[in-house]
């Protein structure tokens, strides 16, 4: 398997998980593995821990409750906002795994938004780019790109509009075109679907 295809599995495991625990209030090792269906893939202890560990870099306040033999999420209610700047500011954190939390940060951010906030007719790239302003336009449409791989499709509309008063123009060779604005594109979250492991 090359690096994009494991890194695309990667990302893959990590959004169902990130999905899983913010839709139960506790998850056990075995109920993830169910979940993730890796009766085709290698998905070991190591793998496991680190994907529990990039889930918390990203924010996530996981803890494994002994009584409950489960994992479960435990916010600080004194400091709630304590996310992962303060994990991606330490410096053994080297830049290719700083670039791929960045990215897990904004993919999680693009759910959340989706499944609790996005307005059918919202265009979903002016959310975006208020909330990541410096993330070039390419490493938007990647993201994009990236969730339709994991079920949610974001489809990309373009809208012609006509100017405010309709004119008709006369060339010199006597014909009538009429006058239309430049086109517009926008990406809109398709309602209609779901993601087939939500």
């Amino acid at each position: 398997m090359n690096e994009e295809k494991r890194e695309s599995c990667k990302t893959w495991r990590i959004l169902r998980m990130y999905r899983l625990f913010m839709t139960c209030e506790e998850v056990s090792k075995q109920e993830i593995r169910n979940y993730l269906d890796f009766s085709d893939h290698k998905w070991n202890d190591k793998t496991f821990t680190r994907d529990i560990k990039l889930l918390k870099q990203i924010g996530l306040p996981i803890r494994f409750s002994g009584r409950r033999k489960a994992f479960v999420l435990v916010y600080d209610k004194n400091n709630e906002d304590a996310k992962a700047s303060d994990s991606l500011s330490t410096p053994q954190i080297n830049k290719k795994t700083r670039i791929y939390i960045n990215k897990i940060l904004r993919l999680t951010k693009l759910i959340d938004f989706l499944e609790h906030v996005c307005e059918e007719d919202s265009p979903v790239e002016v959310w975006y780019r208020i909330t990541f302003p410096d993330v070039s336009k390419r490493t938007m449409q990647r993201d994009f790109k990236t969730l339709e791989e994991v079920g949610y499709s974001i489809l990309y509309k373009r809208e012609w509009r006509l100017t405010p008063e309709e004119r008709s123009i006369e060339d010199d060779d006597g014909k009538i075109w009429t006058e239309y604005e430049e086109p517009l594109g926008h990406y809109y979250f398709d309602f209609l679907t779901r993601p087939k492991w939500w």
